[in-house]
């Protein structure tokens, strides 16, 4: 079984940690039960996510065990991104995780350095925006 971490952070886009959740918690591999275990794992057990907060059931410490690490989109791209956070996706990145944004979470793996040399797609309205703030990207 594949293991995915969902790393909801203060400031993430509910939508897209709900996309994230539907899309692997949903998917149907042909003679395999249950292709995916998702974690949402969060930065505080009660993250601040706009006009909810999201109540999530797993700490940052449980992203060292998947395989595959993604970073939703986060309303504010310019808000500083929690030390402990950045630590994690580095770790995931050295050991071998795949690691991934959706939208605006490219900001935030550009923060941890892990797009450097490389190209990003992230949402169109914020493109110049990242290629201003991360020249390395």
């Amino acid at each position: 079984m594949h293991t995915v971490a969902i790393i909801a952070l203060h400031g993430t886009i509910p939508f897209e940690v709900g996309i994230a959740c539907e899309v692997f918690g949903r998917a149907a591999v042909p003679g395999v039960a249950e292709p995916y275990r998702v974690h949402v794992c969060g930065e505080a057990r009660e993250v601040k996510a706009g006009a909810l907060d999201l109540r999530v059931p797993w700490g940052l410490g449980h992203v060292a065990g998947a395989d595959t690490v993604l970073v939703p989109g986060v309303a504010n791209p310019g808000a500083p991104v929690a030390d402990e956070a950045i630590a994690t996706l580095r770790a995931a990145a050295a050991r071998g995780a795949r690691v991934a944004s959706i939208c605006s979470g490219a900001f935030v793996l550009a923060t941890a350095g892990l797009l450097d040399a490389l190209r990003a797609a992230p949402h169109w309205r914020a493109a110049a925006v990242l290629a201003a703030r991360s020249r390395a990207v």
